[in-house]
């Protein structure tokens, strides 16, 4: 694999591959030209791709001529630019056919044009495909049904006990996904029972590829990220958080014993804790016994995941992505959305109920890479938390921000 993100990728980094002879390798090979439109060259694109995603993931580049050395190995011999007068249709009709023709879908696969001939507007193709995590997948395409995995010398056929293991692996990952937040929806319940039973947030945005045994991440390179992770409750407009190595990773926190925390795990795991902004009142009645409001976090988890996704992309993590919330000590809590624009002026919608239980632990959703919008899952998300305060829906977004 090139060691650059892809959309990073320029005609320098591909004239750097002919230049030293580049051999194709477990996660890189070289095609001269697009697939044709005839089944054999459709079936054989497809085999490359779903190869990778059967093992440790890999760039195929299109637009690299190769040839063999004396010892038999496949190298870099001369770009090949791809003349095309529609390089963004190409590119959707491979997106297309990968997209109907490896199953299950490959996710957080990506394909970038990258001009190579200003000239003449020539490109070379660069399809980046993660390692998979919902594997194995398999080849279906006109009549032909077969799983495919990447070797050192290109590809082969799987056989059914390659089948097995893999099947084996893809369900081990999220056994240990379950069973990290498991142990730490406990751990953080436990402490909050030693303290003052606050109200606190729990954020993990956790990349599939952290739950490998060899799972590492520079820790070097994430301590001069800046704000990437910063606590859910940070502002640019605050001094920077005080960073601390720990034996497990890195940890950011607030000079405040109030403020929130932000650990990244060396493995790339992501873990957000805060205390949730309360007020007094309720609908009619605001006097000081009533019961308390907890105001606006749909917004700040939102913030939140956003930054810890773009730390994560600042870090090369590339592939899926799990997200997970966890409310605690929210039971009786009533609900207030961030004040909007309404018939009377401004007004913050808030629920008739309270929250009909004293922890919500949201289920874990998937993100194909750090690159995706998680706004749709924590619109879900502020759903679900509204629905255990009586209510159909969550008022935080309009009917036109879902439809964005």
């Amino acid at each position: 694999m090139i060691p650059r993100s892809i959309a990073e990728l320029d005609a320098a980094d591909l004239a750097r591959l002919v230049d030293v002879r580049q051999g194709e390798t477990l996660t890189l090979e070289f095609k001269r030209d697009l697939p044709g439109n005839d089944r054999a060259s459709l079936v054989e694109f497809l085999a490359d791709v779903s190869a990778f995603a059967n093992r440790s993931g890999g760039d195929l580049v299109i637009g690299i001529d190769e040839e063999t050395t004396d010892d038999g190995d496949a190298v870099a011999s001369a770009i090949v630019p791809i003349d095309s007068d529609d390089i963004d249709g190409s590119v959707r009709r491979l997106e297309d056919l990968v997209r109907s023709s490896i199953k299950p879908r490959i996710l957080g696969l990506r394909i970038q044009a990258v001009r190579v001939d200003s000239d003449r507007g020539g490109y070379a193709v660069v399809v980046r495909v993660p390692r998979s995590w919902n594997g194995p997948h398999v080849v279906e395409h006109s009549g032909h049904w077969r799983f495919y995995v990447r070797t050192s010398r290109g590809k082969h056929q799987m056989d059914i006990s390659e089948v097995r293991a893999a099947f084996d692996l893809t369900a081990s990952i999220g056994d240990r996904l379950t069973a990290f937040r498991r142990d730490r929806v406990d751990t953080i319940r436990a402490e909050i029972d030693l303290g003052n039973q606050v109200p606190t947030i729990l954020v993990h945005v956790m990349p599939l590829s952290a739950f490998e045994p060899d799972a590492a991440i520079d820790l070097l390179c994430a301590a001069d990220s800046g704000s990437r992770f910063h606590s859910l409750d940070w502002t640019q407009e605050q001094e920077p958080q005080n960073l601390r190595y720990r034996f497990d990773g890195l940890e950011w926190s607030g000079r405040d014993a109030r403020d929130g925390t932000t650990v990244l795990y060396r493995t790339g795991i992501v873990e957000g804790i805060d205390r949730l902004t309360l007020t007094r009142g309720r609908p009619n009645d605001r006097t000081a016994s009533a019961p308390q409001v907890q105001v606006g976090f749909p917004q700040r988890i939102l913030e939140g995941v956003l930054h810890y996704l773009n730390g994560l992309r600042e870090l090369e993590l590339e592939g899926p992505v799990a997200l997970a919330v966890t409310l605690f000590c929210v039971g009786g809590l009533y609900l207030e959305a961030p004040a909007r624009r309404g018939m009377e002026g401004f007004e913050s919608p808030r629920s008739r109920h309270p929250v009909d239980r004293n922890d919500l632990v949201l289920p874990v959703r998937l993100l194909a890479s750090p690159a995706d919008d998680p706004k749709p899952i924590v619109q879900e998300y502020a759903d679900m938390i509204w629905n255990a305060a009586g209510e159909p829906a969550s008022p935080t977004w309009t009917a036109d921000d879902r439809s964005r």
